[in-house]
């Protein structure tokens, strides 16, 4: 049916071909390979950085760039007051946080700096430092002395770290305490000593 020159000639094309389509299989399936380990690679980092977020002592809120709360961990769940079930994610920021925390979210001012403050919510005294996530090249202008453009919103967003100061207040207030009370002795061992003498 096919004569042998044609017959020769795609054999010869055939043999040509066939390390290529071997090579790119191949190549696929090194590839497919090192994808699957990335992904392993990637998902365990994910899983250790949710572990160090959700195990710290201190609160951490995360607003993102549409002013929406895209991360609480369960110390911010307790100093805020909100239950575990309370659905906090993907809520404006405004609806969740106590309006005492409202002030130190200004995107105009965190444009300068991470803000730093101490307020109250409820009866719990909460040191609080706000800053803006910004992205690597705003860092890089920052780092490298470039002027900035005018702040625009929230960068990638907006995080926030709640620390609960109460026992270290109740702590000192024991402190003090317990010096007027040492006062109080040494004078009362000065008193009882002069009346003997």
């Amino acid at each position: 049916l096919v004569p042998p020159e044609a017959a020769s000639k795609y054999a010869l094309k055939l043999n040509f071909l066939i390390p290529y389509v071997f090579f790119f299989y191949l190549s696929l399936y090194v590839v497919s390979i090192l994808a699957a380990k990335l992904a392993d690679e990637v998902n365990r980092a994910k899983i250790f950085s949710d572990e160090i977020l959700l195990h710290m002592e201190e609160g951490v809120v995360v607003i993102d760039n549409h002013e929406k709360v895209a991360f609480m961990n369960d110390q911010a769940l307790r100093i805020l007051s909100l239950k575990e079930s309370h659905p906090a994610i993907g809520r404006k920021y405004r609806d969740v946080l106590p309006p005492s925390l409202l002030s130190l979210i200004d995107p105009a001012s965190l444009f300068r700096s991470p803000l730093r403050g101490g307020v109250r919510i409820g009866n719990l005294a909460v040191e609080v430092i706000t800053s803006i996530l910004w992205d690597r090249d705003r860092r890089r202008r920052r780092r490298d002395g470039e002027e900035e453009p005018k702040p625009v919103g929230f960068g990638k967003g907006v995080i926030m770290i709640l620390n609960d100061v109460s026992m270290r207040e109740q702590m000192e207030d024991a402190r003090r305490e317990t010096v007027k009370f040492k006062v109080l002795a040494e004078m009362g061992a000065g008193l009882a000593h002069e009346v003997r003498n």
